[in-house]
């Protein structure tokens, strides 16, 4: 397609009221002093395609309606607003396209995407050999919603079921702290009582702290970001992911993440017992790999017995003493746990290797987790 501004002035003609979907103002607060347009593309929005930027870089089309950027402070992104349109600009006399879209220019003349109304290629088809004035419902839309001083507070998505039945919309809502500053991605309306997906931490200067993430179900926090003064992740803790229950995965303890090839068993606390695990009449160990030892080579360090922690053969699974630890076995290994993060492997199965972690003090978790908590060392140090 054409690359014209010619080509995207035509387009504005088609009137925003001939959209069913976008009938109703989109951006309201900036209708008073806004130019609006609605642009006709020839390309849809599905995971197969990339789209160029107006800085040429390339923006997948599959991204979630708004993403946030993180850095020095985080940012609420549209990423339709960056789109180089032109190049997929339909006919200049198209009424109607695959996507349709929606900007209106504030009193800052500042262009904001309010609107994404999506048909099928048959749709499309129909309604251009139709040549009707009013255009069908859209198949499914995105609704953008500003508020003062053109601040996008949410949006909302729009779809139908495959009997035309228009499905219950999905709206999400951006809060920001008293400074202005984006404070949360909520999973519901703004009028309604705050349900958050990630919240967002930034100190009296602006400057992003942390990010704290939840998992949608419970609404517990399930992991955390976070960032230093130059707006780089420093360190990430999390809940392990211990499994599923109906369909839920289930979160236990909170640890801080370190580098590892190996996945991760969250030791409770000094008096940890092992659990039950697959593994039948094996030489078990854990053990403590020196750096000095190819490149942490946990099978080399298993031989050795200066950098075995403890030892044993696991006999029958499920059997209650196949990984038999002492006390005084277990406190060493929560130590050196401790010492070394990242550093404790345990072989407890042919090909099977766990990093053992602690895992943080309930106090620290809860302070970590705390949006209201705006020290810079709210999660410790590590």
């Amino acid at each position: 397609m054409p690359r014209a501004e010619s080509a995207l002035r035509l387009l504005a003609l088609t009137a925003l009221s001939m959209a069913p979907g976008l009938a109703s103002a989109l951006c309201e607060t900036l209708a008073a002093s806004a130019q609006r347009q609605t642009l006709v593309a020839d390309i849809a929005l599905d995971s197969t395609n990339t789209l160029l930027a107006l800085d040429g870089s390339r923006i997948p089309s599959w991204q979630t309606a708004v993403t946030v950027e993180t850095g020095a402070r985080a940012t609420p992104a549209v990423w339709g607003e960056r789109v180089d349109w032109s190049v997929y600009a339909a006919a200049p006399d198209a009424r109607i396209g695959v996507t349709m879209l929606r900007f209106e220019t504030g009193a800052n003349g500042r262009r904001h995407l309010c609107g994404i109304a999506r048909y099928s290629a048959s749709v499309v088809d129909a309604a251009r050999e139709a040549g009707k004035a009013a255009l069908p419902a859209p198949d499914a839309e995105t609704r953008y919603y500003y508020g003062d001083g053109d601040r996008l507070t949410g949006y909302e998505e729009r779809s139908r079921a495959a009997d035309g039945r228009p499905n219950p919309p999905v709206r999400y809502c951006l809060r920001y702290d008293e400074h202005g500053w984006l404070a949360e991605l909520g999973a519901n309306d703004c009028a309604a009582p705050s349900q958050p997906i990630t919240r967002y931490v930034h100190d009296a200067t602006g400057r992003l702290q942390r990010v704290i993430t939840y998992q949608d179900a419970s609404g517990e926090a399930s992991q955390v970001d976070t960032y230093d003064g130059q707006g780089r992740r420093t360190q990430r803790h999390a809940r392990q992911k211990t499994g599923w229950t109906d369909g839920v995965q289930t979160l236990g303890l909170p640890y801080r993440e370190v580098p590892s090839e190996y996945a991760v068993l969250v030791l409770p606390g000094p008096a940890w017992q092992p659990p039950a695990l697959d593994s039948y009449h094996y030489d078990w160990a854990i053990v403590r790999p020196r750096s000095d030892n190819g490149d942490h080579d946990v099978y080399a360090a298993k031989r050795d017995p200066a950098q075995v922690l403890a030892k044993g053969n696991s006999g029958n699974s499920g059997n209650v003493s196949q990984f038999a630890l002492t006390a005084a076995q277990k406190q060493r290994i929560w130590d050196a746990a401790g010492q070394t993060p990242g550093g404790v492997q345990w072989l407890w199965a042919p090909g099977q290797i766990f990093t053992l972690l602690q895992a943080l003090p309930h106090a620290a978790w809860a302070a970590c987790t705390d949006p209201a908590n705006r020290t810079a060392d709210a999660c410790g140090t590590p």
